[in-house]
């Protein structure tokens, strides 16, 4: 099966996944000094929802997920077992949890970070994590699977455009997330500043 995609922007056809930047955006250095307040947040990305297209196999076979796997497969992208991101995962384990296709959610954990000085609110993201369904007497709760080290994915995933965005540029996986364009609910958040 082709993990390709042909896209139909304004006259001009794409075909495949893969778009031509090869650097990701520029992220301004935190100024460790100048931090009033941090806090540590974990969100969830439904793929269900509409604002999330193209981020999970529920809404269609060349997304998000494949990117992943395309990397870890490609031994670029490296697997945690929790999102302190102590205990790699060896490429076996990997790719059998990363081939199950009951991926519908992605958490993300982040810091939010407000600079005393100017007032400027900064969030960057930690890890991210593809969760699975898994059944709990007569509900489904979503388990992260494995974690990501975010700072370290961007370079691949910015070689991939987000599948379905019709607009007069490409947007790659690394602009879906640094630019925010995705809709999120907060699942657990730091009780601590600066935790």
């Amino acid at each position: 099966m082709q993990n390709f995609l042909s896209l139909f922007f304004f006259g001009v056809v794409y075909d495949g996944l893969r778009a031509n930047y090869t650097n990701c955006q520029a992220v301004e250095p935190i100024k460790e000094k100048d931090i009033l307040l941090r806090k540590r947040i974990w969100r969830e990305l439904d793929g269900n929802d509409k604002q999330n297209f193209g981020l999970t196999y529920a809404a269609q076979s060349a997304c998000f997920i494949d990117a992943l796997n395309e990397g870890i497969k490609a031994g670029k992208l490296e697997v945690y077992q929790d999102d302190r991101f102590i205990n790699k995962m060896t490429l076996q384990e990997a790719q059998a949890i990363l081939d199950n296709k009951n991926i519908s959610r992605i958490d993300i954990k982040e810091d939010l970070i407000l600079y005393g000085q100017d007032g400027k609110l900064v969030v960057r993201i930690i890890g991210i994590a593809p969760m699975k369904a898994v059944a709990s007497g007569d509900s489904i709760i979503y388990q992260p699977i494995c974690w990501m080290y975010y700072p370290a994915t961007r370079d691949f995933i910015t070689q991939y455009s987000v599948p379905g965005l019709a607009t007069d540029n490409r947007i790659t996986w690394d602009d879906f997330f640094e630019d925010r364009l995705f809709s999120s609910k907060v699942t657990k958040l730091s009780v601590h500043n600066n935790e």
